[in-house]
């Protein structure tokens, strides 16, 4: 239960994170994907993490 409070008791906007994901394909088609440079950014919400991922060029 502790871990819970944890979670819970950081104002939202304090809560996010940047990285650059990779992304594994299998298709022909989307392989394309595999080649450029992405990057992400994160936030908490009482609903729930939004994930905003944006393609480099």
């Amino acid at each position: 239960m502790q871990l819970l409070y944890f979670l819970a008791s950081p104002p939202n906007d304090d809560i996010y994170f940047h990285t650059t994901p990779t992304l594994e394909i299998d298709s022909g088609r989307l392989r394309w994907l595999k080649e450029p440079l992405f990057v992400c950014s994160a936030s908490r919400t009482q609903t729930g993490v939004f994930i905003d991922v944006y393609l480099v060029k």
